[in-house]
């Protein structure tokens, strides 16, 4: 069984999306489009702050946070 994010861990991912300018809207996978993006983030990332919220239900969202900071860095590299 995998463990929920660390504080720390979610520290970095709040760190990240601090550091990058915000796309409006971004596709996470074929399924998937975030059509506020930094509403997403900012909403996801409280929760997962949130001491209180389970674990199976933080996990998700941390996982696409993740997913939608590899999406970024690839957009990035594109654009170098």
């Amino acid at each position: 069984m995998r463990q929920s994010p660390s504080p720390q861990q979610v520290k970095e991912l709040e760190d990240f999306f601090k550091s990058v300018e915000l796309p409006p809207q971004v596709k996470l996978n074929k399924a998937i489009t975030v059509l506020d993006v930094p509403s997403f983030v900012k909403n996801y990332l409280n929760f997962c702050k949130d001491a209180n919220a389970a674990n199976v239900l933080v996990d998700p969202r941390y996982e696409d946070l993740v997913v939608l900071k590899g999406v970024l860095e690839q957009q990035n590299k594109a654009v170098e």
